[in-house]
């Protein structure tokens, strides 16, 4: 269980990630204010990007730093037991939300196969 301390430490990241992730730029060129939800941005889904490309837009926001509790891309520890999951889990995790990791991974203009990619990406980092 986690004392006050890291509780506090948690809390403090999961804003910072979310702040992060308001005030993104999106691809309609808009800035959004904190605390608003870039769900409801208007962005124009790109097809056939790249899982790389994804992962560097929306993903390493908090991978790269391993914020709220995200498995740091390339950690082979961290992503063991969740690759030895399976892929399809992983993805279901990233469309649906797992934790603290919104839906889609707050990449509202993704479609699945960005999506896929992007799991296909961080999983071979991660191995």
């Amino acid at each position: 269980m986690l004392g006050g301390s890291a509780m506090k430490r948690m809390n403090v990241q999961r804003v910072i990630c979310w702040w992060v992730f308001s005030l993104s730029v999106t691809v309609v060129g808009t800035v959004q204010s904190a605390g608003t939800p870039r769900t409801d941005a208007v962005k124009t889904a790109v097809v056939g990007r790249s899982g790389r490309e994804i992962y560097s837009l929306e993903c390493d926001e908090c991978h790269a730093k391993g914020l709220i509790g995200a498995p740091k891309f390339g950690d082979k520890v961290a992503w063991a037991p969740r690759i030895a999951q399976g892929s399809t889990v992983l993805v279901a995790h990233v469309l649906h939300g797992f934790k603290a990791m919104p839906t889609k991974g707050n990449c509202m203009s993704c479609s699945e196969d960005e999506i896929a990619a992007a799991v296909r990406y961080i999983v071979t980092a991660g191995k």
